[in-house]
């Protein structure tokens, strides 16, 4: 959660070990207790070649608690493409 309370927040590292510079797509998937399911996306994400850029991704809390409900942050979808 983020310090509002109001959004998911996945904080993540993206590494190109490449030689190109690279544009990363990214997509999280926040899985909880019962079907909580939500997803959180970062586009457009520019890292030089042999370099590692942060990132967050995030998307808004719709639940009436904490966020406790949500126990893993996964990558559901990652791609890239040379610039």
């Amino acid at each position: 959660m983020d310090d509002s309370g109001k959004n998911l927040v996945a904080r993540l590292t993206v590494t190109n070990s490449g030689s190109l510079d690279q544009t990363y797509n990214v997509t999280m998937k926040f899985r909880g207790t019962s079907a909580a399911t939500a997803y959180a996306s970062v586009t457009g994400l520019t890292v030089k070649a042999g370099a590692s850029q942060q990132a967050e991704a995030t998307t808004t809390y719709t639940g009436t608690g904490d966020g406790s409900e949500y126990k893993e942050c996964v990558v559901s979808t990652a791609t890239k493409n040379a610039l």
